[in-house]
């Protein structure tokens, strides 16, 4: 007599002969190896377009949208991820945004070792950059993690503060022309400020003409037959109104 098969048993007998299945359909052990090794970078590589779609959720707080009060709410309970993981995404969506990086560029490259080059993404320039991808391809992801590290200390090492004093008006010029650098290179408000500053630098050297220097000159620092015409077209001033003042 046949007992009948409950539905949990019968599910069980389905998974098998879905395992058994593939199995046969890869009968060669070395096409199970290269079917594999296939998978695998599949799988690693789909975190290009995953921190892409992540980093503009979080900038644009699109989870809001969807009902999520915050971005680890979002990751946990919708994504099956973990805030700490899901920041990692964030943070390399925002270096291959930043950096301008194509998929081929970082092709078998690894999410574990992208995501410690996105921890350099604020410090170097976009050349540099793609530099230190080429010199770590071929390292472990420990070699990387120390590669990240040294970097990290030689560019604190490498840090000058720079201190101005401003008159409001002066103030005010310099702060309006680090937020037009801060947009041009896509930086958030009142981040890197340090970094927009050297842009603005730059661009002054850039387009430095030394013919004009002398007349620039001028115009900065008056001379001295400019002065004594100021100071004589104040003194003149100043006893005219003197003579207002006697008559009144």
């Amino acid at each position: 007599m046949k007992t009948k098969k409950t539905g949990k048993q019968a599910n069980e007998v389905c998974l098998i002969k879905e395992v058994e299945a593939v199995i046969e359909e890869r009968p060669k052990p070395q096409t199970i190896r290269e079917q594999i090794l296939q998978l695998a970078e599949e799988i690693k590589d789909k975190y290009y377009e995953l921190s892409i779609l992540l980093s503009e959720v979080y900038h644009s707080k699109l989870y809001e949208q969807w009902g999520y009060k915050t971005i680890k709410e979002y990751f946990e309970l919708e994504v099956g991820m973990s805030y700490r993981s899901g920041m990692y995404h964030i943070e390399m969506g925002d270096a291959i945004k930043k950096m301008g990086i194509s998929k081929d560029v970082i092709k078998g490259l690894g999410w574990s070792k992208f995501k410690e080059l996105a921890k350099l993404s604020n410090q170097a320039t976009v050349e540099e950059f793609q530099q230190i991808i080429k010199e770590v391809k071929d390292m472990s992801v420990k070699e990387v993690e120390n590669f990240v590290k040294k970097k990290k200390i030689e560019q604190a090492e490498e840090k000058t503060i720079l201190t101005f004093t401003l008159l409001k008006e002066q103030a005010e010029i310099v702060e309006k022309a680090i937020a037009i650098a801060g947009e041009l290179l896509n930086i958030p408000v009142g981040e890197q400020r340090g970094r927009c500053l050297e842009f603005i630098c730059l661009e002054f050297q850039a387009h430095y003409n030394p013919e004009i220097t002398d007349y620039i000159k001028q115009l900065m620092i008056p001379d001295e037959k400019f002065k004594k015409a100021k100071y004589k077209e104040r003194v003149d001033k100043e006893g005219k109104n003197g003579k207002k003042n006697r008559k009144n």
